[in-house]
């Protein structure tokens, strides 16, 4: 499973000295992945509060993806 903040065309938001996370790690260690019930779900969440701050922002759309998994999905238990 491979899970990137941005797309092959554009750029990760919130890079900058001294920064902890980028808007897409925040967005999925420090709150989606704290409610999903899965890593494909805590993804939809991330990228849709991606989303939401580059358009507040009036950032160029960073397009964060998701691939593969097909097979490592069913041996991610999700907590209870």
């Amino acid at each position: 499973m491979v899970i990137t903040p941005a797309d092959a065309d554009h750029s990760s938001c919130g890079c900058r000295d001294n920064a902890r996370w980028t808007y897409f790690g925040n967005a999925f260690f420090n709150v989606a992945l704290r409610q999903a019930r899965s890593l494909k779900n805590a993804f939809v969440v991330a990228r849709s509060l991606v989303q939401q701050r580059e358009l507040r922002a009036r950032f160029e759309p960073s397009s964060p993806l998701i691939a593969g998994g097909v097979n490592v999905q069913p041996l991610l238990i999700p907590r209870p």
